[in-house]
């Protein structure tokens, strides 16, 4: 077990499995969810049709931002425990 666990067991932890996997998922879905905004604000006049186009992704980038909270949650709790895994990752509904 490292001295220092919050420190040293992260950076091995970040390129095993699964860890790859969710980066990239969740890198594509805020793609997807600028360029569905980008498309929207560029076919719509600025003001109040552009506010309320923003809200549902605002709604969308909150919860994006919960999944990566909760996935960056148990990596710090996984490597506290000395884990160079992440052996529990959050499930599906990530919001418990």
């Amino acid at each position: 077990m490292p001295k220092v666990l919050l420190l040293k067991g992260v950076w091995r932890m970040l390129g095993r499995s699964p860890i790859p996997a969710y980066v990239f998922g969740v890198s594509i879905a805020l793609t997807l969810e600028l360029l569905l905004l980008r498309v929207m604000l560029a076919d719509s006049s600025v003001g109040l049709i552009a506010l309320i186009c923003m809200l549902p992704f605002s709604a969308l980038g909150i919860i994006t931002a919960s999944a990566v909270s909760a996935f960056w949650l148990a990596v710090l709790t996984e490597s506290a425990e000395g884990n160079d895994r992440l052996y529990n990752p959050p499930g599906p509904v990530f919001l418990d």
